[in-house]
């Protein structure tokens, strides 16, 4: 998972990437992924989103507070991933 930027200002747009794979590392298209802030000033959902044949999905969102989100993806349906956290800090 990783965010196009670590320190946006409030009302700035981030874009959020999250690539899928086995256990081989090759790429896992199609699967179904939910984006979510799991903590901070602007939890909630962020939306959901597909992943393409190499094995990416993106979700963006505007930050509306100052602080530390804590952010990670995990997948819908029948295939198990999910994603380390990420932190972004909004100031």
């Amino acid at each position: 998972l990783e965010a196009s930027a670590a320190a946006p200002a409030v009302g700035e747009t981030v874009t959020y990437t999250a690539r899928a794979a086995d256990g081989h590392g090759d790429p896992v298209g199609s699967v179904e992924l939910l984006f979510e802030v799991r903590g901070g000033p602007n939890a909630g959902a962020l939306g959901k989103a597909l992943t393409d044949a190499d094995g990416q999905a993106t979700s963006e969102y505007v930050g509306a507070g100052v602080g530390d989100d804590v952010i990670w993806v995990r997948s819908l349906g029948g295939v198990n991933i999910s994603s380390e956290e990420l932190t972004v800090s909004w100031r």
